[in-house]
């Protein structure tokens, strides 16, 4: 297990376990006039799949898996974990702060997503389904995870792109238009330019800018 800080207001936990007995595992919710806090888990694989529907049972069902699960802490949520259970999990915890700031052009989709799960009628979790772009990140992030000393740089610029990606598809508002969407495909290449430098001098901002047709704000972040 691993819980690590990405920057102020996101924060990331990776498990891989497995459960030798029944638990119940509770998320309590936030105390009145307390900040609000998301959290989007991703069930990776190798892992057992047999137990979801059951965990999840109020998720919508489709002909095909939800693996990725959006919630807050303005509700109580409890799963019951069966005994032989392998659980591997990679959760990306973020404020509300965090993404009105962070995901500029996407006020209107994010606004409902707060509403959905803190609203007048809230709903415990929202389902999704990872795509083969946020699959590949996940197996990027989880790969440097497992190294003794992982490239922090690496890990938090995917852990932006995938929280980005799911954001955009969960349903409500429409998706953004703006260029400045931090899931953008030069991101990796900036980042490896940066990593390749690193015993050099470093590019400077205008020049990763020209060089790979990024915003101002997503080459700061």
């Amino acid at each position: 297990m691993k819980s690590i800080f990405l920057e102020e207001g996101l924060h990331l936990r990776y498990a891989h376990l497995r459960y030798y007995e029944d638990i119940e595992v509770v998320r309590l919710s936030k105390t009145p006039g307390s900040e609000i806090i998301f959290a989007l888990c991703f069930m990776l694989p190798p892992a057992s799949q047999k137990s979801l529907d059951h965990i999840f049972s109020y998720s919508p069902q489709t002909n095909y898996p939800r693996n990725v699960f959006l919630t807050s802490n303005d509700n109580r949520l409890s799963a019951r974990i069966p005994e032989g259970l392998l659980s591997h999990t990679l959760e990306l915890q973020f404020s509300r702060e965090w993404l009105y700031t962070h995901l500029a052009g996407m006020e209107e989709k994010i606004t409902s997503i707060v509403d959905k799960l803190g609203g007048e009628n809230p709903v415990s979790v929202i389902a999704e389904t990872t795509q083969a772009s946020e699959d590949r990140l996940l197996s990027e992030i989880t790969f440097e995870l497992y190294k003794p000393l992982f490239n922090l740089l690496a890990v938090r610029s995917r852990a932006l792109m995938l929280l980005a990606n799911i954001i955009c598809r969960i349903p409500g508002a429409p998706l953004p238009s703006s260029p400045d969407a931090p899931f953008v495909e030069p991101i990796p290449l900036g980042e490896q330019q940066l990593v390749q430098s690193r015993e050099d001098m470093l590019p400077s901002r205008k020049e990763l800018e020209k060089e790979f047709a990024l915003s101002e704000w997503t080459t700061k972040k």
